[in-house]
């Protein structure tokens, strides 16, 4: 039988997993079935019924979650492997991030993204292809890739940045409203002050310094 339980810290998307899950989600993990093998890893990272948080069968875990298809487990891995000092860490843990953006996961994109604006996970820096992957994370609505990709073209296309990080503000991304802010506080006063109040009320730190900064 299934009993609820609730991982140790926040639940895996606001649900309760049961115990005898667990049994299921290994047996299934034995079969391959990818969320099955993401879940065994999320309770060897936080903890559950009975199961400390081992960070070594965590790792191995996750590492199982993406060779079966697990594009967030691929995702989590290559994240993990690009704090690495180990270059060869760093550029496999690219690797899984762009395997995770290939199955369209899109943080991963935005995290490929970031990695070639700042030439991190041992990446050579290239600006374009930062902008592609920030492309490709907003087209499957990640709000922190579409904010980005915003501020990437701002210096050529305005507009475009301003249809862009409008949108993320209007969903409620704080962050998107802040970059909104900043990029019209030359050429739209009100805009700016609009952008930086819905930031604020978020509970953004920067909105509320910029609203400060253009007056309330």
């Amino acid at each position: 039988m299934c009993r609820p339980f609730r991982l140790r810290g926040k639940a895996k998307s606001g649900r309760e997993v049961g115990s005898g899950c667990v049994e299921h989600a290994s047996a299934l993990c034995d079969l391959d079935v990818p969320a099955a093998c993401g879940l065994i890893a999320l309770v060897h990272t936080r903890g559950g019924p009975g199961i400390t948080p081992d960070p070594g069968k965590a790792r191995a875990a996750w590492e199982r979650a993406c060779r079966v298809g697990s594009p967030a487990a691929c995702a989590y891995v290559g994240a993990e492997l690009g704090l690495s000092s180990d270059p060869e860490e760093q550029a496999r843990g690219a690797i899984l991030l762009g395997k995770s953006c290939a199955m369209t996961f899109a943080p991963a994109c935005t995290a490929m993204g970031i990695a070639y604006s700042r030439g991190a996970f041992n990446l050579a820096t290239d600006a374009g292809a930062a902008e592609r992957m920030f492309e490709r994370a907003c087209t499957h609505a990640d709000p922190e890739g579409c904010a980005l990709l915003g501020v990437t073209v701002a210096p050529r296309d305005l507009d475009r940045a301003r249809t862009l990080l409008g949108k993320t503000c209007r969903d409620g991304y704080a962050d998107g409203c802040a970059k909104l802010a900043a990029i019209l506080f030359e050429s739209d006063r009100k805009g700016s002050r609009d952008a930086a109040a819905r930031a604020c009320n978020l509970g953004h730190a920067l909105g509320c310094q910029l609203l400060d900064t253009i007056g309330r």
